[in-house]
């Protein structure tokens, strides 16, 4: 899973993949905008058959934090 999250992020920001850890931090350590997050959302969705709320997206922090979240609602 944390693969599929390196790929779809570093179409957006210009990171190296094995930089991005369940740790870092999506806005202040990978460098996602807002923009670049509802992209990522998106990009989400599609790649796992789900609908992410965008309220409760917006309060993650991590990209752990994310994988948790897709997770339960899968």
């Amino acid at each position: 899973m944390l693969e599929t999250f390196r790929n779809i992020i570093c179409n957006y920001v210009d990171i190296d993949p094995e930089d991005i850890t369940e740790d870092s931090k999506l806005r202040s350590d990978i460098g996602l905008n807002s923009f670049d997050m509802v992209n990522v959302a998106v990009d989400l969705e599609s790649e796992y058959g789900v609908k992410i709320d965008s309220k409760e997206f917006s309060g993650l922090k991590t990209i752990g934090d994310l994988m948790k979240y897709i997770e339960t609602i899968k």
